[in-house]
């Protein structure tokens, strides 16, 4: 394999003009050649000059030991030479046409993306707003009848004793058991009001009694919010950190920490 390991002459005369020019030396014979007397053209002798890796230079004359054309050498290395350079103008342009397709992926999918957010967003509003006229109590008797009519029955008198001892008088109300009959089981029961007032009136008129078993109809996204604030107060509570619990600010579930008023 061919090896860069060249020498350039310097205050020497060319062996064949005698004139003190920009010399190369020969790596067998050790004579200096100027450009013109060499066996290279301009380009193939300034490569050799600026090369950082050096060619072993024979000169066309040389009486050393015979080796291959250096016009031959440089001829080959061109060519290996544009072959990279030819690939790496087809690799970069394969890049930048990959790259352009992405982002008229990315641009053609982020409005669509955007829209199913905007469109996920109004439909959890919705949900709420629909469901803050509903009100959840749990842990409520449930007939064990196979018959629709004395089940309903059974849900309008336990509701008309639950209100009666709120206090609180709601007209015209619809009552659902939640999810599917199980023997021995109590499924909740959901009250639809026919405005949020009346329920918010019900749980507050349940939360003033002590009654835990009353709670807000939540949408998947808000039991979640809930489970993980839960998480997190609990996580507190094992660290020995007090004083913390969960509160609603602007109608929004948070954790907050009681501030403790000393009395000194």
């Amino acid at each position: 394999m061919t090896r860069l390991d060249n020498s350039f002459g310097q205050n020497k005369k060319c062996v064949q003009c005698k004139k003190a020019v920009d010399l190369i030396t020969c790596d067998y014979c050790e004579n200096s050649v100027c450009n013109i007397c060499s066996d290279l053209n301009t380009t193939e002798f300034n490569m050799m000059k600026k090369a950082k890796k050096k060619l072993k230079y024979q000169c066309k004359d040389c009486p050393g030991t015979p080796g291959s054309n250096n016009s031959d050498k440089f001829d080959q290395l061109l060519v290996v030479i544009t072959t990279l350079q030819q690939q790496m103008n087809a690799m970069q342009s394969k890049l930048n046409s990959i790259e352009n397709q992405q982002l008229n992926a990315d641009n053609e999918t982020r409005p669509h993306d955007k829209q199913q957010d905007m469109d996920s967003v109004l439909e959890e509003l919705e949900e709420r707003k629909k469901r803050k006229r509903n009100v959840i109590i749990y842990d409520i008797d449930e007939s064990p009848s196979d018959d629709l009519n004395e089940r309903i029955e059974h849900d309008n008198e336990k509701l008309n004793q639950i209100m009666g001892e709120l206090n609180t008088n709601v007209q015209n109300v619809k009552i659902r058991r939640l999810g599917k009959r199980i023997p021995g089981k109590k499924r909740p029961m959901q009250v639809i009001t026919q405005n949020d007032h009346e329920a918010i009136n019900m749980l507050k008129k349940a939360r003033s009694m002590k009654k835990t078993n009353f709670k807000n109809d939540l949408t998947p996204m808000q039991r979640d919010k809930m489970r993980d604030l839960g998480n997190q107060l609990k996580l507190k509570q094992e660290n020995g950190e007090t004083g913390w619990g969960i509160k609603y600010v602007k109608g929004q579930p948070k954790l907050w920490k009681t501030t403790v008023v000393d009395s000194n």
